[in-house]
């Protein structure tokens, strides 16, 4: 018995289209980035108002099924920052409009552990809560956070990076796209895959597949990532040169 290696035609990149969501990046995108980084900068201040989404929390928590403490689903003096939703079920909706010393209890049901998917009476005390300020936009504030003198030249460099972060996703939207299209048309791939007799034949099948794939795939999206790169009245001759470069080249 001798095993044979099935090999695969790769399908015509020049004739897959595919679309992806159209390039994005707008003040509003720049606004949130610098928004991003002067919380990295902010400071944690006591406040004594009601609590709202956004600000922190240094809580106890206690929760109890039937009466009884559930030791590994309590804590003392936890910092929490309301709006992350990403400890206890309900936790956030009791703390919102909570102040500094008092309590709140609520049910819920327990995600995890020994007690998981049973319901549980959880009881918040709040210890200390506390607001985060962030410093101005201003000049001071760009000196601080970056190598940049005035906070335009912050905002314009901020702006760039916002549209170079645009465009490699683009492009990775664009790689993954072609790949998949490529995958859905080679019917040899499934053919082979529904003939082999183990797992391990199956994982050298998928490499042996899906690594060309992978690669054309790469190159094509690197390319049109160049392509979108590229300004001004060249922008459209650039796009159609170099399209067709990319199709003569990987197929």
């Amino acid at each position: 018995e001798v095993d044979i290696r099935p090999e695969f035609e790769i399908p015509d990149f020049s004739k897959i289209s595919v679309t992806v969501p159209a390039l994005k990046a707008d003040e509003e995108d720049v606004d949130k980035a610098l928004e991003e980084l002067a919380e990295r900068f902010g400071e944690l201040k006591d406040t004594k108002r009601k609590m709202k989404t956004g600000d922190y929390a240094i809580i106890d928590i206690t929760a109890e099924i039937d009466g009884e403490k559930i030791e590994d689903a309590s804590t003392e003096g936890l910092s929490y920052r309301i709006g992350d939703d990403d400890l206890i079920k309900g936790l956030d909706t009791a703390l919102r409009g909570m102040k500094t010393g008092e309590d709140n209890e609520f049910t819920t049901t327990i995600q995890s552990g020994e007690h998981k998917d049973e319901e549980a009476t959880i009881k918040v005390h709040v210890q200390q809560s506390k607001e985060r300020k962030l410093p101005e936009l201003d000049d001071d504030f760009a000196q601080l956070a970056s190598e940049f003198d005035t906070v335009e030249e912050l905002r314009n460099s901020t702006r760039e990076q916002v549209e170079e972060n645009a465009k490699a996703k683009q492009a990775a939207d664009i790689r993954d796209e072609v790949l998949k299209a490529a995958l859905a048309e080679s019917a040899n791939h499934t053919q082979a895959v529904l003939s082999v007799k183990d797992a391990q034949e199956l994982l050298a099948l998928q490499a042996g597949m899906f690594q060309p794939l992978a690669e054309k795939a790469a190159a094509y999206s690197r390319h049109l990532y160049d392509i979108a790169s590229g300004a001004g009245a060249e922008f459209g001759k650039a796009v159609e040169s170099k399209t067709t470069e990319v199709q003569k080249s990987i197929v």
